[in-house]
C-alpha cells in the first residue's frame, strides 16, 4: 500500500504531465473543430449516416494522447471501465449489414468519443486551474486520478 505522501506524489506528477501536454490538449479541443463538440457526432447518429464510423479516429486521437500522459506521468495503466467504454466503440467497420441494427455499435461509437473526449476536457479545466493537487478534491480531478488508477 502506498503512503500518503507516495500518493501525493504520484498525483503531483500526473497534474506536471498535463499541465505539459495543455498544447496538445488544446489542438484536439480546438472549437472550429466539428467533433469538439460532438454535435458532428450526434447528428451523424440519428441521421443514420455511416459518417458516424469516423468518429473513431477523433477518438484514437484523444487516446493516443491520454496514454502518453499516462506514460510522462507513470501511471498504473488506465481504469479497466474507461478501457472497456472506448474499446467498445472503437475498430469498428462499416458494413451494409450495419443499418440492420442501426444504433448498436454506432451508439457505443458516440458514446466512446464522449467519454474520451470529457476526460480530456477535464484534463484541460484542472491542468490549467490547479497549481498543485488539492486535499479536498472537486469531483473532476477524482475522476481524472481513476482514469489513471490513482484512486
Amino acid at each position: 500500500m502506498s503512503s500518503v505522501p507516495d500518493l501525493h506524489e504520484k498525483n503531483e506528477r500526473l497534474l506536471r504531465a498535463i499541465k505539459a501536454r495543455i498544447g496538445d490538449i488544446d489542438t484536439i479541443l480546438n472549437p472550429s473543430s466539428p467533433y469538439v463538440y460532438g454535435e458532428d457526432a450526434f447528428y451523424r447518429l440519428y441521421h443514420g449516416s455511416f459518417k458516424v464510423y469516423g468518429l473513431q479516429k477523433e477518438t484514437e486521437k484523444i487516446l493516443q494522447l491520454i496514454r502518453e500522459i499516462g506514460e510522462e506521468a507513470r501511471a498504473d495503466g488506465l481504469n479497466r471501465l474507461f478501457l472497456k467504454i472506448t474499446s467498445d466503440g472503437t475498430g469498428k467497420t462499416f458494413h451494409l449489414d450495419c443499418n440492420l441494427d442501426w444504433g448498436n455499435q454506432e451508439r457505443q461509437i458516440v458514446e466512446s468519443f464522449l467519454h474520451a473526449r470529457e476526460m480530456l476536457v477535464l484534463m484541460r479545466r484542472y491542468g490549467a486551474s490547479l497549481s498543485s493537487t488539492p486535499l479536498s478534491l472537486p469531483s473532476g480531478w477524482a475522476a481524472i486520478l481513476y482514469l489513471f488508477n490513482m484512486r
